[in-house]
């Protein structure tokens, strides 16, 4: 991915980096905020009781299973630590990663294993149920609530109030909140053709999807020339200064405005 630059920038922790000068930390923050905690915790104990145990036995032979389990353990912090050395560019959050998130979850069952083995059965065997519980009831709750927007799951390691998120980090950048204001939009337009400024060109493929005829929206360049503005707030995460009339809001932050510019 080093091989791949891009010339904008992340919103991270409330600043815009640059995409080709991400810091050692990126990768870590996003994967610890955006992963259930549960998961994360069982992670690092996983991997530390791993890791612990390929030490103890340095010196007799290990087994493939052992050795197999190391390797898919370690394989996303040896990622990690490969794109710091190569300086590899990185795209909206840790997307280019998703793929390790499966081998995060090995690691956290191992988490749990640990854990059990160190207290008696049947206390052990009530408190794996409970985790497993845990582990799975939290993140499907989230997806349902979310939906269509789990994308932007976050979890409680940051605020989620007064549009903390959307200020703080990059969160609808592929804009699939637009189809759903193209819907509000279309709803407002009653039937009647309506200039509108859309901020970036997810927003232009959405409304392409909304309006196939093409009779509803007359797409500008101007603002000047809008009767309505709609934004995913892509590379700006303040408010504007403009009539907001509807919104889309997930865990405490607004993903999409739209406002009305003209009072005709």
């Amino acid at each position: 991915m080093s091989q791949f630059p891009w010339n904008y920038t992340n919103l991270f922790n409330g600043s815009f980096i640059n995409a080709n000068e991400i810091p050692w930390y990126y990768i870590p923050t996003w994967v610890s905020i955006t992963s259930p905690i549960a998961v994360i915790l069982l992670y690092l104990i996983g991997s530390i009781h791993i890791f612990r145990k390929t030490i103890q036995h340095i010196n007799n032979r290990i087994s493939l299973k052992i050795i197999t389990v190391y390797i898919l353990v370690f394989i996303p912090i040896d990622l990690w630590i490969l794109f710091i050395i190569i300086n590899s560019v990185f795209y909206d959050g840790w997307r280019h990663l998703f793929f390790l998130y499966p081998l995060i979850i090995i690691g956290s069952i191992y988490g749990i294993i640990y854990i059990r083995s160190i207290f008696p059965k049947n206390i052990m065997d009530r408190l794996v149920y409970a985790l497993l519980v845990l582990i799975l009831l939290s993140p499907i709750i989230s997806i349902v609530k979310l939906h269509p927007y789990q994308h932007i799951y976050f979890n409680k390691l940051i605020s989620k109030e007064n549009n903390s998120i959307r200020q703080n980090w990059e969160i609808d950048y592929w804009g699939l909140s637009y189809k759903e204001g193209f819907e509000k939009l279309k709803i407002i337009s009653k039937g009647n053709p309506i200039f509108v400024k859309i901020e970036n060109s997810p927003g232009i493929d959405n409304c392409k999807l909304v309006d196939e005829n093409k009779t509803n929206f007359v797409i500008v360049d101007s603002i000047s020339d809008a009767d309505y503005f709609i934004t995913n707030y892509r590379f700006h995460p303040q408010e504007y200064n403009y009539n907001k009339i509807d919104s889309i809001y997930i865990q405490g932050s607004c993903i999409l405005g739209i406002y009305k510019l003209k009072n005709n």
